[in-house]
């Protein structure tokens, strides 16, 4: 949706404009924020779940039971979605242009470029993802990819200045000693944004890419801003002009920073400055604005959002709903039903009446303090009695149990996920069991697709900013002579093996996957081996093994090359015993040459499927 209140870009680059656009935005998210009570949904997952602690006991530093299913149900759906090695693979996609032998090696190169990158520990791909797969339940997750070596990389270290060893040099006397520059290998990056500081401009459309503009804030020390190349810092005293609420005695938008004293302390000095990153989708420009005065301290061009986020429900407008609000009602009712329980067993504790003058005194002391088995005398039979406390009834228990129900079909949770036994028969169990795969195969696919943008968004990256070589760590040896899973095997590349103009296809490595997706890739193995051995004529034909790999959805490149080397070298074979019987025979060496050429071929061959089977079973007899 493009502006159209603005006649010139003059007017829509104007300071003031941005403020207005900063405040509604700010209005829209905050109402979306208290509709969907997103900082409770955090307090849930992390244990606080009551408002008031002193609910029905006047106990001092009475803590009420929390029975957490927000945290183990989330924790539950991380380890079903997370990589723990993330790996890519990647295959060709035809084009105009296809050349299918150099575009499987073009892959190839591309996969392991990828997969090199994201394996840098440095990079932290798989603690960014999970960052922003855990925001998405409360709010959405949002993921930058970016290749920088100055400050937009979060890699960078900040310049040392000559104020860092001494504070006491005036800001016009400041200068950078060193720039601690970044290594090429580590120029790539992946950040993970938080939510709550990102915004949009206000706009019923749910895709970035259609709305106005969109942008989070980040904090920075004044100095290394204002000494840093490239960056437009003000001239004037206008530190002093700031009218964003950080600055002074309303230091409230950023909640987690409260505790921080010495961040306070930054703030209200003023040392530390709010910066907002913002991509202008009518002008295509990226922006870095002073927050308060929204003045332009640093520009640049962009062609594709590099911004990637998880939303589990899109609803008209960017913000979606977050999948743990509904989760809230079920959390409240299991709380108070076991806190009702733990307060029902603290008020009634057992008590016992005695008749009047039936037991001695001495003798009830002897009950009421006496070791265990302890025999007293009574004058009359049945003369202390218990009274009897009221039951509790089972609405207590039952909503203890419809409210666990609940909330394991609100959230998608299956009882077997919990490491619990269902209490259903078995055809029941194996229905639900079935309906949840399939819930949780649709947000694994969610997911998947989501890490295949960034993936994707990295490689392009990558082609289009990659200056210098790049060592990367190959899969499969080009040359067929070593093999890689003993012996690393490294290559250099430029952004021309990236950039090659053949498409391709990404997707995530199920080794690396969840249970079910795990399944699903030995079925896909289980069925390519089937056809292989079912249809004898795709064995003699490198690219029918190719297309019926791809066909069955099997895509481990490496293997499939493995079985096309495997065909060729059985069809050289062939190729030289029919070639060794039609050869001349009547010289004395001709029979006897041939013969063995016959054997030592028949030894180096590969053997079929029904030889093998035949000599494990004559091994077994």
């Amino acid at each position: 949706m493009p502006y159209k209140n603005y006649s010139n870009v003059e007017a829509y680059t104007g300071e003031t404009l941005w403020s207005n656009q900063f405040s509604a935005a700010h209005r829209f998210y905050n109402a979306w924020d208290v509709k969907f009570k997103t900082k409770s949904l955090e307090d849930y997952y992390n244990g606080f779940q009551w408002k008031n602690k002193l609910t029905n006991t006047n106990t001092i530093n009475y803590n009420p039971y929390t029975i957490n299913l927000f945290y183990s149900t989330i924790q539950i759906k991380l380890a079903g979605l997370i990589f723990q090695r993330p790996q890519f693979i990647i295959t060709p996609r035809a084009t105009s242009q296809w050349d299918e032998d150099f575009a499987v090696q073009s892959a190839e190169i591309k996969q392991d470029a990828l997969n090199t990158l994201i394996s840098n520990p440095s990079m932290k791909f798989a603690s960014n993802l999970k960052l922003a797969c855990r925001d998405s339940f409360f709010r959405f997750g949002i993921v930058e990819v970016g290749y920088a070596a100055d400050w937009r990389n979060p890699i960078k270290d900040d310049p040392l200045l000559r104020s860092t060893n001494d504070p006491s040099i005036p800001e016009e006397k400041d200068r950078i000693l060193k720039n601690n520059d970044v290594r090429l290998t580590e120029r790539m990056y992946v950040k993970r944004v938080r939510p709550d500081r990102f915004r949009v401009g206000v706009t019923d459309e749910w895709d970035l890419d259609a709305v106005e503009w969109y942008g989070y804030y980040q904090y920075y020390f004044r100095r290394t801003l204002m000494k840093t190349p490239g960056i437009n810092w003000p001239d004037g005293d206008l530190i002093n002009s700031f009218s964003s609420s950080d600055y002074g005695s309303a230091v409230q938008t950023d909640s987690q920073r409260l505790e921080d004293k010495e961040f306070l302390r930054l703030i209200a000095n003023k040392e530390i400055v709010k910066v907002w990153h913002v991509w202008d989708n009518v002008r295509k420009e990226r922006l870095m604005l002073l927050d308060g005065q929204y003045q332009e301290l640093w520009s640049e061009p962009f062609e594709r959002r590099c911004l990637i986020d998880l939303r589990w429900e899109e609803e008209d407008g960017f913000y979606p709903v977050p999948p743990s609000f509904q989760w809230l009602s079920p959390q409240n009712e299991i709380n108070e039903a076991r806190e009702q329980t733990r307060s029902f067993r603290r008020r009634f504790t057992r008590k016992f009446q005695v008749v009047k003058n039936t037991c001695d005194i001495e003798e009830q002391e002897k009950f009421t303090s006496g070791p265990d088995g302890v025999v007293i005398t009574v004058k009359q039979r049945d003369a202390i009695t218990p009274i009897q406390n009221p039951e509790q009834g089972q609405t207590a228990e039952n909503a203890l149990i419809l409210a666990k129900d609940d909330f394991n079909i609100i959230s998608g949770t299956s009882s077997e996920a919990r490491g619990q036994a269902d209490r259903t028969t078995a055809t029941q169990a194996k229905l639900i069991d079935a309906r949840s795969s399939i819930r949780e195969s649709a947000e694994q696919l969610d997911f998947n697709n989501y890490v295949c943008l960034i993936g994707r968004e990295i490689l392009e990256q990558m082609a289009e900013n990659l200056e210098q070589e790049m060592w990367i760590k190959l899969s499969s040896d080009p040359a067929g002579a070593v093999d890689p899973s003993t012996q690393p095997i490294y290559k250099a590349i430029t952004s021309s093996d990236l950039s090659d103009g053949y498409d391709f296809n990404i997707e995530m490595d199920v080794m690396n996957s969840t249970p079910q997706a795990m399944a699903a890739s030995q079925q896909a193995y289980m069925a390519f081996m089937a056809m292989l051995a079912q249809y004898p004529m795709i064995i003699h034909d490198t690219d029918l093994i190719r297309e019926t790999a791809y066909r069955v959805g099997y895509r481990n490149e490496k293997i499939i090359k493995k079985i096309q080397a495997a065909a060729l070298q059985a069809m050289q074979v062939q190729a030289a015993l029919a070639g060794g019987q039609g050869g001349a025979g009547g010289s004395p060496a001709g029979p006897s040459s041939n013969n063995a050429n016959k054997t030592q071929l028949a030894q180096q061959a590969t053997p079929s499927i029904e030889a093998t089977q035949n000599q494990i079973s004559n091994q077994l007899q």
